[in-house]
C-alpha cells in the first residue's frame, strides 16, 4: 500500500492526505475519528499552516482533543449538529442507529461526499443545561455545611 506512484516522488497516502489538507485548509475547526491516521495527517499539515489557527479534534490525541471524553459517539453527535466545519470519519457514513449509510470499499482510494443524518439520540442533560447542575450542586453543598457549622455552634 505504501508504493509510489509512477513518476512521482509520493506515495498514494501522501497524495490523499495533500488532498485532504487542501479540501479542509479554510475550516475552523476539524474532527479526526479513531485510527485515521491520513485524515489526522491532513489535519494537523492544515493546524501548521494555519499557525494554529484552527481548533483540532483527533480522538485518541492528549494534546489535541480537548473536548470529547466520550469517543466516537459523542464527537458524531458533536459534528452531525453542525458544530464542525469538517470531519473524517474514515471509508463510511453511519447513521445515528448504527446503519451505514454509504461505504467506501476496503483499500480502494474515494470519498464519500454526503450530509450528515441528524443525531439519533436527544442531546444529554449536560448538553442540553451545561454546567447548571455541577454548580447547582456544589452551590448546595456549600449552603449545607455552613448550615451543618452553625447547628454544631
Amino acid at each position: 500500500m505504501d508504493e509510489v506512484i509512477q513518476g512521482a516522488r509520493y506515495t498514494q497516502q501522501e497524495l490523499l492526505a495533500s488532498v485532504m489538507m487542501r479540501l479542509a485548509v479554510d475550516a475552523e475547526s476539524i474532527a479526526v475519528g479513531n485510527t485515521s491516521p491520513i485524515p489526522a495527517a491532513a489535519a494537523l499539515a492544515v493546524f501548521a499552516k494555519r499557525k494554529g489557527q484552527v481548533t483540532l479534534f483527533i480522538l485518541g490525541s492528549f494534546k489535541y482533543n480537548k473536548l470529547f471524553t466520550g469517543g466516537i459517539r459523542e464527537q458524531y453527535d458533536f459534528s452531525a449538529k453542525g458544530r464542525v466545519d469538517v470531519q473524517f470519519f474514515g471509508g463510511g457514513q453511519i447513521d445515528g442507529r448504527g446503519n451505514i449509510v454509504k461505504s467506501q470499499p476496503w483499500q480502494t482510494a474515494g470519498a464519500i461526499d454526503a450530509v450528515l443524518p441528524p443525531a439519533a439520540n436527544s442531546p444529554t442533560p449536560f448538553a442540553r443545561l451545561g454546567n447548571i447542575i455541577p454548580l447547582t450542586l456544589g452551590f448546595l453543598l456549600i449552603i449545607g455545611g455552613i448550615v451543618m457549622g452553625r447547628r454544631r455552634r
